[in-house]
């Protein structure tokens, strides 16, 4: 029976959150940022524990590759026009706070 040292690794080995990040070269609240906002690789759970496929990984990070058009920005990014959102203007009411309702008074009894 032939034993695997340490070194060697399979598209098969499960990963944690840290050794993960480690293959990725990001820093592992990188990594779980990216997985609470359902953006990074995917991954397993066993129980409370949370692993990642190295073979995944892999696939994961070709699948992020992008090609430049021609003008060296991204073919998305090119595509997408920018819709920036207007500035409000400014007027005098912008600045005042609004002042509370006053309550009713009631007439005290020897005023009327």
């Amino acid at each position: 029976m032939v034993s695997k040292s340490s070194s060697d690794s399979t598209d098969d080995d499960l990963l944690t959150t840290a050794q993960a990040a480690h293959v990725l070269h990001i820093s592992p609240r990188t990594l779980e940022r990216m997985r609470r906002e359902h953006r990074g690789p995917p991954y397993r759970t066993h129980g409370r524990y949370i692993f990642y496929v190295r073979g995944e990984i892999k696939a994961w990070s070709r699948a992020q590759t992008h090609h430049p058009s021609a003008s060296g920005r991204l073919k998305e990014d090119s595509d997408r026009q920018l819709s920036l959102p207007l500035p409000m203007p400014k007027s005098p009411s912008a600045h005042v706070v609004p002042t509370p309702p006053m309550k009713p008074t009631l007439p005290t009894q020897g005023s009327a």
